[in-house]
């Protein structure tokens, strides 16, 4: 979007131009100096972060996640009038606007999240202790931030399977809040399309075709962009913790 014209936003208070027509939940991100828009670490932080799981920059957008809840107010016409609306959206399935005034931290918009940390919360298992996602895990992070001390829902949790999807990876059904990376990843980067929801409901899990396991050459990046660790690599589990690892650049060959 290098040659889009460029309107007036403003996100919290603050006044800003951006690209007529950019996504925006990654303006926000980039506007708030959280990311350079590039493949934002989940938990980077900046003065407009907007929590996100389904949200990814190389992949389609989804918009199923909820979390990215905003409060948008903009001038529209109504008949031969003028007026201002105000809405609660996904910031990930909008674009910039002209004149368009984002609110990312007002306790409305804090309260939505927190319901939706709830929601996602509810079959989760406590198991942080165990998952290799433990220290980089966005659902820790989200729900210390947005979430609530105790549950509000009292009934059994439905467990989901733990399985092996193909030579390297298993899931853990649990831990999966259906946020489709790892869906649209092999949908749309490696064209392979072996993973799919099945079942409806609270019983929605991931899995693969009957017979075709993901065994595609780029099979990992499934792993790597689930937010949650409910997807692992087999031969990386149980043996390090993210905080006694360093980072490297990588550049695929």
């Amino acid at each position: 979007m290098a040659d889009a014209e460029l309107v007036n936003i403003t996100i919290d208070g603050k006044q800003y131009q951006a690209p007529k027509g950019a996504n925006l939940l990654l303006t926000c991100l980039k506007l708030g100096e959280g990311t350079d828009g590039s493949y934002p670490d989940q938990n980077e932080g900046g003065e407009h972060y907007v929590p996100h799981f389904c949200y990814h920059p190389g992949l389609s957008v989804s918009g199923n996640c909820r979390m990215c809840f905003v409060k948008t107010k903009q001038m529209v016409k109504r008949g031969d009038q003028v007026v201002p609306m105000e809405m609660m959206t996904t910031a990930c399935t909008n674009v910039v606007a002209d004149g368009l005034e984002v609110f990312t931290k007002t306790e409305d918009v804090r309260k939505v999240r927190a319901g939706i940390m709830d929601l996602e919360l509810i079959n989760h298992p406590l198991d942080c202790p165990e998952c290799d996602k433990a220290g980089e895990c966005s659902l820790q992070d989200y729900a210390f931030d947005h979430g609530h001390a105790a549950s509000k829902f009292d009934f059994e949790k439905v467990a989901s399977h733990i399985k092996p999807l193909g030579d390297k990876i298993t899931i853990w059904g649990t831990r999966c809040i259906q946020c489709s990376r790892c869906i649209r990843t092999a949908d749309e980067i490696s064209g392979t399309s072996e993973l799919c929801f099945v079942n409806r409901g609270d019983r929605t899990v991931i899995d693969v075709f009957p017979g075709k396991p993901i065994e595609n050459p780029l099979a990992i990046n499934t792993v790597e962009v689930c937010p949650v660790g409910a997807l692992k690599n087999r031969d990386f589990l149980y043996t390090a913790r993210v905080w006694n690892l360093d980072e490297m650049p990588g550049t695929c060959g």
